[in-house]
């Protein structure tokens, strides 16, 4: 590793002293006898106007798939509020979803274990939890964890960001595209603008 780093034979390389870095340091030559060589590593490692493109597409690209998944999303969520603007009943005596009695005289009943608020076995859905046993969810919280689910929500504690299919949606795409612009320009500006290694870091990394 070393013989990788500082090179072998007439171009080995060594450490100075602290005395060589304090005389260097008035003479302000560097640390290293290589500085001179940084110049022609900075036109050596700029970036080519294809390499520029590809770098280019890859981030337009990454901006439609987030855009896609943003109206993925926000398709899950505008179907969940459609179906709290439906429900017709007060979830006590009467289904919370499609509004019909409940009671000894009316339907029978199940209580979301959720909401705590009661539906019909139709607008109901049985499930399993993690013990086992069986409970009821309302449609409206069986569809909300369906959202935590396929949205990702559940890992992030919170809903990510969506856009709602529509003329929202239009204007997102618009906003990708002008971020893509954006990025397309800076870094086309930083083409030209050099990276800077120590002499050591990139003779190591030529002989490996």
């Amino acid at each position: 590793m070393t013989e990788a780093m500082f090179g072998t034979g007439n171009d080995q390389w060594v450490c100075p002293n602290d005395r060589q870095l304090a005389l260097r340091a008035k003479l302000q030559t560097g640390w290293s006898v290589h500085t001179f060589r940084t110049d022609r590593q900075r036109k050596s490692q700029m970036l080519e106007q294809q390499e520029v493109e590809i770098i280019l597409s890859v981030i337009r690209r990454a901006e439609q798939l987030e855009h896609i998944e943003q109206l993925r999303i926000g398709r899950l969520v505008e179907r969940l509020d459609n179906m709290k603007k439906s429900a017709l009943g007060n979830g006590l005596s009467q289904c919370l979803l499609c509004g019909e009695v409940l009671g000894l005289l009316g339907n029978p009943s199940i209580f979301c274990q959720d909401c705590c608020k009661k539906a019909c076995t139709k607008c109901g859905i049985e499930t399993q939890c993690s013990q086992k046993t069986t409970q009821w969810l309302c449609k409206i919280c069986s569809e909300h964890r369906e959202v935590w689910k396929r949205s990702g929500a559940w890992f992030y504690k919170a809903l990510p960001n969506y856009v709602r299919p529509g003329k929202e949606g239009q204007s997102g795409a618009a906003l990708g595209l002008q971020r893509a612009q954006r990025g397309g320009q800076k870094m086309a500006k930083s083409s030209t603008v050099s990276q800077t290694y120590t002499w050591a870091y990139s003779k190591g990394q030529s002989f490996t």
